[in-house]
């Protein structure tokens, strides 16, 4: 399964555009949304998405948004997507799928054209994916060797006291 994770604000009707673009299969969605969103109740009403909603922290500070929704994924994979990005094509889960360019064809939003994934072999996004799995597996391997060294340290103190 992929893991589409998505941060979004007070654009439902793109974000609902952009998954559709996805197509059908083995994925999911996640949103995350802040509390303070005046269309908070539009995103809540999209089908087949996770909405997860939390404070607001600007777009200055992507990263948190990325971060909670990676925590949020059962996905094998983790897809990095914008609620402003139509995929074209279906080939984008092979992996000769996937290169991301602009384009003025597409509706534009205050001013810049609308992100777009074409259908041959790109490395931007497969990347995206690899590093955004990988960071989540090496975060999950630093937390388990911090908790082995945590234990480890505990019941040398323990047994340091019993003798």
């Amino acid at each position: 399964m992929i893991s589409v994770l998505v941060p979004s604000r007070q654009r439902p009707d793109l974000l609902a555009r952009s998954i559709e673009s996805l197509g059908d299969g083995d994925i999911e969605a996640l949103v995350r949304v802040d509390e303070d969103d005046p269309r908070l109740e539009d995103y809540l009403a999209l089908p087949d998405v996770e909405v997860v909603v939390g404070p607001h922290h600007g777009y200055a500070a992507l990263q948190h948004y990325y971060n909670e929704l990676a925590h949020r994924a059962r996905g094998d994979w983790l897809f990095l997507w914008n609620d402003d990005c139509l995929m074209q094509g279906d080939d984008w889960r092979d992996k000769d799928g996937c290169i991301a360019r602009n384009s003025n064809a597409e509706p534009r939003r205050r001013g810049h054209p609308m992100q777009l994934i074409g259908s041959s072999l790109g490395t931007l996004v497969v990347a995206m994916i690899y590093y955004a799995y990988r960071d989540r597996a090496v975060g999950l391997v630093q937390h388990h060797r911090m908790l082995r060294e945590r234990v480890t340290y505990m019941l040398w103190v323990m047994a340091s006291h019993v003798s």
